[in-house]
């Protein structure tokens, strides 16, 4: 018997349902299977900035691509500071003018974290303090208007000294920690005091217990917030920033010692010594020579056995990790050479160890 037209109408239903099911199923494997191979926002954020992090820490100048492409990826306003921030710090070895233009960007928003906002006035002075560009300084950091002319100390116009460009970063760091006070940004501040008003006004009794009283008190708050970040895990802190920050506190506990103000040398020591661990966890650094070469200075100052066994012990980590190839770390020694404030002290190391004498000689020291 022939179909009716009500079984052609079923079957046509049949056949024209089997197809669509089939399409609605393959549909939503291939979503299932796009969604599975297509990372979520907050993963290419999350993988991007750690990979970003690597690369800055080993020195590769490419860890800019990474930050950018998690600032690309930030979903909150505190991932977008903080990757903006990063991509800020991972232009200054390669285009520094630039860095400090992203930095000066992260300081002007202030809908982004106190602590972000501070952390870009911080990162420049870290970033002077290894490269003292003062023309970096002078014309970028201090250029553009308020707050930023307000920071400027010209003493000797028209001339921009180093000592102008320190001082001009103290008060803008001085600054920073008024909007989130931090261990570098503390330490920071306490040293550049030292290095400048407590040791330039040193025969002033007055000025000397002024001076050592606002860096003891910055010194302490630096210890607040450095003791409280490890006591956390240290999440979000740099291994370079501990190592910066205890450098910072090293050299201006030694200004004190240096004055009979300050006479815990064992906490001096501490302080150097953590600096050295830290930067060395830094790849790019590899070896904390500034932090050895002035540990070493400290160190002959104290005058007994066994703080000379100590610079015995500093000398051969140096010439096993290769101070007399490495043109940076010859450059560090030719800068202490050349500082009438250390100049002094390297003799009594010199007859610690023949080596270091004739390497010294090498590079121009005269006995």
């Amino acid at each position: 018997m022939p179909p009716n037209n009500e079984t052609l109408n079923s079957s046509s239903k049949v056949y024209f349902l089997v197809p669509l099911s089939l399409l609605i199923i393959i549909a939503a494997v291939g979503f299932f299977l796009y969604s599975k191979q297509t990372p979520k926002k907050e993963d290419v954020y999350k993988l991007s900035y750690e990979e970003g992090a690597l690369m800055q820490a080993k020195g590769d100048s490419r860890a800019r691509y990474k930050f950018e492409e998690s600032l690309k990826n930030a979903s909150s306003i505190e991932e977008e500071a903080l990757a903006k921030l990063n991509v800020g710090t991972s232009y200054l070895s390669s285009e520094p003018t630039k860095a400090v233009a992203i930095l000066k960007e992260v300081y002007a928003n202030t809908s982004y974290p106190a602590g972000v906002r501070a952390g870009s006035i911080d990162y420049m002075m870290q970033w002077y303090s290894s490269s003292f560009d003062i023309d970096l300084v002078e014309n970028h950091m201090l250029a553009g208007g308020e707050p930023w002319q307000s920071f400027k100390v010209n003493e000797k116009e028209p001339e921009f000294s180093k000592r102008d460009a320190s001082l001009s970063l103290r008060k803008a760091t001085e600054h920073a920690s008024t909007i989130k006070s931090t261990f570098t940004s503390e330490y920071g501040i306490a040293y550049l005091y030292s290095a400048y008003e407590l040791l330039e006004n040193q025969s002033d009794k007055k000025k000397v217990q002024e001076y050592s009283t606002i860096i003891l008190e910055r010194i302490k708050k630096g210890d607040e917030d450095f003791n409280k970040k490890l006591s956390n895990g240290g999440a979000g802190v740099r291994d370079s920033q501990y190592g910066w920050g205890s450098f910072y506190k090293a050299l201006a506990l030694t200004n004190l010692y240096n004055l009979d103000i300050y006479n815990d040398t064992e906490e001096i020591e501490k302080s150097y010594e953590l600096a050295i661990l830290y930067n060395e966890k830094v790849l790019r650094i590899g070896l904390a020579v500034n932090d050895r070469l002035y540990y070493m200075i400290f160190l002959s100052r104290l005058n007994n056995q066994a703080a000379d066994q100590k610079i015995k012990d500093q000398i051969n980590i140096l010439f096993e990790k290769g101070i007399e190839t490495d043109q940076k770390y010859k450059d560090s020694v030719i800068r202490l050479i050349k500082d009438s404030r250390y100049n002094r002290d390297l003799p009594k190391i010199a007859k610690l160890d023949q080596r270091f004498k004739d390497f010294l000689i090498t590079l121009g020291w005269k006995e």
